[in-house]
Order: C-alpha cells, then structure tokens, then sequence
C-alpha cells in the first residue's frame, strides 16, 4: 500500500530530505517499519555471529525479539483492531506450524525455527518504507494473508542456499573429472571429496557416510543426515586409513548455518518485496 493511496497526496520526499530525515515510511500504518526491519537486521546479524562462532544462539536473543514484537504488536492492534490482528494470528499459527514439522524433520535447528516465528510476530505482511527518498521494497508484490511474510523470508531463504549445493556440482565436476562425477552425481550436489589425511574437526562440516566395522570388515552405509566432524571421528578415519580399510578420501558435506540464509532472505524481503 503506497503512501498517496493512504492519504491522498503524495509523499514530499525532498522536504524530508531538507530537514535532515533519511528514514521514514510509507504510510501512517506502517510508520514504524524501519524501525522493525533495523531491529529485526541487528538481531539476526548477531545470531549470525553467534552461530558461526559458536554453533549456537542464546534464547536470550528471541526472548528480546519477541517482546520488543510483541510491543509493537499490542501498538498495531490499538491503532487498526482486527484488521490487524487477524493477520498476526494466522502470521503467526500457520509459521509456527511450518518450523515445527521442518524442525521435528530435521531440515533446519531450533534457532531457525525461532527465528521464523520471531519474524512472523514483529511482521505480518511486508514492511514498507523509504530511505533516501527511494521506496522499498523496490517491487510492489502482493500476497494472501494466508501466506505470512516469514513465509516468504523462508521461502527467499531456500532459494539463496541452493548456492551450495550449485558451487558443489561445479566444484566437483572440475575436480573429478565427467567419468568420475557420472558415477557420483548424487553425491556431487550434496558434497566434495576430501584427503583424509588433511581432516581436522570441523563444525561446519559433516561425514556422509558412517564407517562400522562388523567382524573385521568395514562397511560403509550413506548417512541422510551426516555424522558429526569431530576429533574423535578424524581419528577413526585416519586409523583405517593407516589399516589400508578406506581409501584416501571420503566424501564430507558442508554444513553452513540456515540462519545466514535467513538473514539473507529477509534482506531480500524487504528490498525487493520477493
């Protein structure tokens, strides 16, 4: 919803300018959409940071998201009553349905999923605002109440991650050679050879396939979900490597943090309205 449908006159952008306003919004309703979308940035930037240095993200943090969307929440439904808390409610019921069953299927953490449904409290539909006097998101794009903008940072999310398995392909078609690949192609899209003699425990990666040694005889068996880079299975590997067991390289999938992507997906969003 543009500003001159809300009021009837178009926005003064250059007068805003001349008094020194860089941010302000579109609209009446969504006068404090900047204000979310910064907040919102700097708590998924720090979940970032703490994901990727520590593998993990305090509840403190969502705790905070929450309440501050919760805040504006109890200030949106005051201003516009029903109209507006009929879309929180579906925002948040139909999110809260989506992270669960990807969380319980294990196709992302726990920290995602609170991310989502921080997401879908402090936004019910797509944040409108205008810096510089340019209006973002840049395209106008309109979607059914049903399908909640944190819906869509999932759904910008997902696409943004298909990067890796694309880098993947590329990386293993150059380095295998097309005999080789051909005979790897599944495997080719989801990881990359490596030397195991070079292994280190890695946080951001994981072993395809799990090793067991059943009566003398070491059997390898794909692993969906991928075992853990740790010092204790470096170890492992590097021993039966030494036994002449495995061969000199085995097949590793890198794990980066969802929550970069949805950082990134939400980025998208609000710029571009895609």
């Amino acid at each position: 919803m543009r500003y001159e449908h809300l009021t009837g006159k178009a926005p003064h952008h250059g007068n805003r300018r001349e008094r020194g306003v860089l941010f302000t919004s579109t609209s009446p309703y969504f006068e404090m959409d900047i204000y979310r979308v910064v907040f919102a940035l700097l708590i998924l930037a720090y979940a970032c940071y703490s994901d990727i240095r520590k593998r993990s993200v305090s509840n403190i943090m969502w705790l905070i998201m929450v309440g501050v969307s919760i805040a504006f929440a109890v200030y949106f439904t005051v201003v516009q009553s029903m109209s507006f808390l009929i879309p929180l409610i579906l925002s948040i019921t139909i999110t809260g349905a989506v992270s669960y069953i990807f969380f319980r299927l294990g196709l992302f953490g726990a920290a995602d999923a609170k991310a989502l449904i921080c997401i879908a409290v402090l936004f019910t539909t797509q944040p409108r605002f205008i810096i510089l006097s340019h209006q973002f998101p840049l395209f106008d794009t309109s979607v059914p109440v049903v399908f909640p903008f944190a819906l869509i940072v999932l759904l910008n999310a997902s696409v943004l991650a298909l990067a890796v398995p694309v880098s993947l392909f590329f990386r293993n078609l150059h380095s295998l050679g097309l005999k080789e690949f051909m005979r790897n192609t599944t495997l080719c899209i989801v990881a990359y050879r490596a030397n195991i003699d070079g292994l280190r425990s890695d946080r951001f990666a994981r072993l395809t396939h799990t090793y067991e040694e059943i009566d003398g005889q070491l059997t390898r068996r794909y692993s969906l979900g991928g075992i853990p880079l740790n010092s204790d299975t470096v170890q492992r590997l590097k021993a039966y490597h030494r036994e002449e067991k495995v061969a000199a390289e085995v097949w590793v999938t890198p794990e980066l943090p969802f929550i970069l992507f949805i950082a990134l997906g939400f980025l998208v969003c609000c710029l571009l309205g895609v």
